[in-house]
């Protein structure tokens, strides 16, 4: 639980997202890296709905929907599934470039030169 207070200010004061619209294409993202982590994850998305007292009593359970490394399920809040150390990091990286190389590809398939056809969007990485 050593990066609580991270993820706690991240979710809280710089995330543009919509509890209610979870597959808003324009939300920042979270990956998450160390799948040790996903304690932490798990109980900052249930102070928004997204998991029950009951999903995190269950943690780390054959079956569950809180498995000890998280599993993707965007409509729950997770990004990505986390595996090997430094997976989440790739897929943040590329996350991150996508919106700019799309936007690069609209820009360009419009032949205009600006690159603000997409909005841009924030992916953030706890590794």
């Amino acid at each position: 639980m050593g990066g609580a207070d991270y993820i706690n200010v991240l979710y809280s004061e710089f995330l543009n997202f919509d509890p209610d619209d979870a597959e808003w294409v324009n939300r920042d993202r979270f990956f998450l890296d160390p799948g040790h982590m996903s304690p932490m994850l798990y109980a900052t998305l249930s102070l928004i709905g997204k998991y029950s007292m009951e999903d995190l009593k269950n943690f780390r359970q054959w079956g569950s929907i809180t498995p000890g490394h998280p599993e993707v399920d965007v409509k729950r809040g997770v990004e990505n599934t986390s595996g090997p150390l430094g997976q989440g990091h790739a897929m943040a990286v590329g996350a991150a470039t996508r919106p700019m190389l799309s936007s690069r590809t609209v820009a360009f398939r419009k032949r205009s030169p600006k690159v603000q056809d997409v909005l841009p969007v924030h992916s953030d990485s706890l590794t």
